[in-house]
């Protein structure tokens, strides 16, 4: 996984809408993240830091379960058209 710190977004804890909260970002933009996987601690104003990472083998895994599942549509070799 990529953990580069120049992937990461602070926010500020805006306001909590149900299960959610709200996070802001410096740009304005808006972010609703459920609560339940936010820290205990945090309360409105609280700032935060959104870390975006690429899990390449989960990609992988992904792109080859797509391939197979194409090859399997599209396999025309079975004999099954004939």
């Amino acid at each position: 996984m990529n953990n580069g710190a120049s992937n990461t977004i602070e926010a500020t804890v805006d306001r909590w809408e149900g299960d959610f909260v709200v996070l802001r970002t410096s740009d304005g933009q808006e972010l609703l993240w459920p609560g339940d996987h936010m820290p205990t601690e945090i309360s409105e104003g609280s700032v935060v830091r959104l870390a975006l990472l690429t899990d390449l083998e989960s990609t992988e895994d992904r792109r080859e379960l797509a391939k197979n599942i194409l090859n399997e549509i599209f396999d025309t070799s079975s004999g099954a058209e004939e």
